[in-house]
């Protein structure tokens, strides 16, 4: 039993901490676009394009 709490808590921790950097990303996006800062958003867009894919493929392959 303790052993399908520890997995499932470290599944969590997977999934907060990738959906987190996703949130951040689009925080800095939105901050972004407001200040016309036009190539730090992109970078962030794209980075965040890639994080998006992989949780994605993580979704696909049931890997979460």
């Amino acid at each position: 039993m303790d052993d399908n709490k520890n997995d499932d808590n470290a599944r969590a921790l997977r999934i907060f901490l990738m959906t987190s950097d996703c949130h951040e990303k689009v925080t800095n996006v939105y901050e972004n676009l407001v200040d016309k800062d036009f190539e730090p958003a992109k970078q962030d867009l794209m980075a965040l394009i890639s994080e998006l894919h992989v949780i994605f493929d993580k979704i696909k392959y049931n890997d979460f």
